[in-house]
């Protein structure tokens, strides 16, 4: 009986290259699965939120103060310092001042240029470092000044706004302001703020009311709501008499309460 002797297959060495590539894209991939990466914040939250209404708040009140200086005439005022030069007015806050518009009892400071179409009273201006300790910014306004029922109203647009200390945020806002007897009324189309993090934030005001003498940097409006869109999400503020008391707004996203806003520290 005679026995074949069965022949195990040969197996042919791996080249040396193709092993080292190997291994080496074996080191990558399970190092790739150990590095931990940070996602981008994309939703709308209480404390976006209430960055993107406190921005548009003071920007609202800053907005409110040039519009009102300009067009307070050659009345000898001290802060700002009015000059004009034909179509061309400068209002300068300096290093910081209380503006004698009584629209806010806190200093102001910076400088901003305007442009005035005399028959129309349009106009456009550029600003640099104007706000409060802070919150100082820098942008750009046009818009009009204009009397309804014996009451003045301004429409202004508020554009490429950049805070001095902060580069990853970016306002723009055209604003809608009635002045009452002892108050403003403030509504806001198309208004944004970029950053810090994509995507941008869409924000309107409706109605938000404010007391004259209340427009520093931290401004707590008595009636009104924000509307805000980040995203997919949809939130909303509601501001009340008991805003002021408590400095809170009430905050929901969707059909979802959220513990109050805290607008003010």
């Amino acid at each position: 009986m005679s026995h074949e002797r069965r022949q195990e297959p040969v197996l042919k060495p791996v080249p040396r290259p193709f092993r080292v590539a190997h291994s080496l894209a074996l080191v990558l991939v399970l190092l790739g699965g150990c590095e931990e990466t940070e996602a981008p914040i994309t939703q709308l939250d209480a404390a976006h939120a209430k960055l993107a209404t406190t921005e548009l708040l003071r920007l609202s009140g800053l907005g409110i103060e040039l519009v009102t200086a300009l067009h307070e005439g050659d009345s000898g005022s001290q802060c700002p310092v009015v000059e004009r030069d034909g179509d061309r007015v400068e209002l300068d806050y300096g290093g910081g001042c209380p503006p004698e518009s009584g629209t806010t009892l806190e200093g102001l400071s910076g400088q901003i240029s305007f442009t005035v179409a005399p028959a129309t009273g349009w106009f456009v201006g550029s600003f640099e470092g104007v706000g409060y300790s802070g919150h100082a910014v820098r942008g750009a306004l046009s818009g009009n000044h204009f009397y309804e029922a014996g009451l003045a109203r301004f429409d202004v647009q508020m554009s490429e706004i950049q805070r001095m200390d902060r580069d990853d945020l970016r306002l723009d806002a055209l604003l809608q302001i009635q002045e009452l007897e002892d108050s403003y009324i403030i509504n806001i189309e198309g208004g944004s703020l970029a950053g810090p993090e994509l995507p941008d934030t869409d924000i309107s005001f409706i109605a938000v009311t404010v007391q004259k003498g209340s427009l520093d940097s931290c401004i707590l409006p008595n009636a009104g709501s924000v509307e805000l869109r980040r995203s997919a999400q949809f939130g909303v503020l509601g501001l009340s008499a008991d805003t002021v008391a408590a400095g809170r707004a009430s905050f929901a996203i969707g059909e979802e309460e959220f513990p109050p806003l805290v607008l003010c520290p």
